[in-house]
């Protein structure tokens, strides 16, 4: 185990983005570090399990239609 790998293994992340492609090859890369990927298709998606769920780290695209990732942020700062 890497010395990364050590220090995300306890983590809980939600990723959010819209570019399918995008979503696989992150999530392959992000469930050998972290202990749960939860994935978002959409910013709206994403709200919604933020509002459900307790995250240790977000990770978002910025650019994507209905609600962006900047908007996430904004409503993670409130």
């Amino acid at each position: 185990m890497t010395d990364l790998q050590k220090l995300t293994k306890d983590l809980t992340v939600l990723y959010v983005e819209d570019d399918e492609e995008v979503i696989k090859k992150m999530v392959e890369m992000f469930e050998r570090l972290f202990k749960k990927v939860v994935r978002a298709s959409n910013g709206k998606e994403g709200l919604e399990y933020i509002k459900n769920n307790n995250f240790d780290l977000i990770i978002t695209d910025i650019n994507m239609p209905t609600v962006s990732g900047l908007e996430i942020i904004k409503h993670l700062k409130n």
